[in-house]
């Protein structure tokens, strides 16, 4: 009897396509590339709707670059399904193929496992980029990022959708998808060294408690108020009133 299970792909060699779901590759390269399924978009994704994810994410690749890494993420579309995937940039190869499959939820350890993946060498980029940016990260938000996200959201909050010509509503989504754009760049521009702040923070605790784990130190953390929890909290109140 024989057994039809298919085999995993040994590690470097490419995951096969299933025959019931073709697929063509504009630039072979990508073929290459590891392609993950996006966690809130794991059903069909309406065109509309990947435009603006797309713009979102790729308009992160400006925070990527702000610190120094080696590679940008990539967003397609295939047989109706968004995936999500990480590209070199001219990074040396052994480090890129390291770090080019790492995508991951956001979590305080992100930056050592990936400067892991990609060496001492390329850390210290890391570092030079991003800790001028943590010295003053208070001025940098409320100076530098703040202005403009609020720019943005005016711009959205005062468009009367209902009140525009076909030809307006052409012209607007161009624009949204121009400032998705932005935004996604800002927000990463800020997330990166977030995280690369919180990362040193975990790794300083530990190091000075022997035994201590990556939650002991985040424990520290609670209850600060910041905008995440005022939107969490406002999330809650409006779950109440529904």
């Amino acid at each position: 009897m024989s057994d039809n299970k298919p085999q995993a792909p040994a590690p470097g060699q490419l995951v096969p396509t299933p025959p019931d779901f073709p697929v063509t590759w504009d630039d072979p390269q990508d073929a290459k590339i590891t392609w993950l399924t996006v966690p809130q978009y794991k059903t069909p994704i309406p065109l509309l709707i990947y435009a603006v994810v797309k713009a979102f994410m790729e308009g992160g690749n400006a925070g990527l670059e702000k610190a120094a890494l080696p590679f940008e993420a990539r967003l397609i579309r295939i047989n109706s399904f968004a995936y999500l995937g990480l590209a070199p940039k001219g990074a040396p190869p052994e480090a890129v193929m390291k770090a080019i499959g790492f995508v991951s939820r956001t979590a305080p350890g992100m930056f050592n496992m990936m400067m892991s993946k990609m060496g001492d060498g390329m850390s210290k980029q890391q570092e030079a980029a991003l800790n001028p940016i943590i010295e003053k990260f208070d001025t940098y938000w409320n100076d530098e990022l703040l202005p403009e996200i609020k720019q943005h959201l005016a711009y959205f909050e005062s468009s009367d959708l209902r009140g525009m010509s076909l030809d307006q509503l052409r012209a607007h989504l161009t624009e949204a998808l121009k400032r998705t754009d932005r935004i996604g760049g800002l927000h990463h521009e800020a997330l990166m060294p977030m995280l690369f702040a919180m990362s040193q923070f975990e790794e300083f605790y530990c190091e000075l408690f022997d035994g201590a784990t990556t939650l002991d130190a985040l424990r520290l953390t609670q209850g600060l108020e910041n905008l995440t929890i005022k939107s969490d909290h406002g999330l809650w109140q409006l779950s109440r009133t529904a």
